[in-house]
């Protein structure tokens, strides 16, 4: 029904049914995605910045700058997209300020309106086990 709504509508697979798309959450795929024939398929990845997809008080474990770099060129390798999810502070707004100038004092740095996000590192000072339970 919906296609016939509106037939260039992208669907993923997130619901158990024929998707345009597939959609490994908070894996990085070893090679690019397959169909059962062997042929390729579009695909995204679904990651989170520290391992929660909402508030977390608690949760300041975001993952390394330069592994979030990694996974954006391992992913764009592979053919796929990378979506990665910035959750809200504890009022709501996003952690990362998209008007922010960018940085533009270095040597070399990247030509005017070219954004910069500097995204906020902080490890815990205690070790925290991340648990995630998948419900069917």
């Amino acid at each position: 029904m919906v296609r016939q709504l509106q037939p260039g509508i992208l669907v993923n697979d997130r619901l158990d049914i024929p998707g345009d798309f597939v959609t490994p959450e908070q894996y990085q795929p070893d090679e690019p995605m397959r169909a059962a024939d062997g042929s390729r398929v579009p695909w995204e990845v679904y990651q989170t910045l520290n391992g929660s997809w909402g508030y977390d008080r608690d949760n300041l474990d975001d993952k390394a700058a330069d592994l979030l770099i990694l996974m954006l060129v391992d992913t764009v390798a592979k053919d796929g997209n990378l979506l990665l999810n910035v959750g809200p502070t504890g009022r709501g707004p996003q952690r990362i300020d998209a008007g922010q100038a960018p940085d533009t004092t270095r040597m070399s740095a990247p030509p005017a309106g070219t954004l910069t996000l500097r995204l906020p590192v902080r490890r815990p000072e205690v070790a925290v086990p991340v648990i995630e339970l998948f419900l069917r």
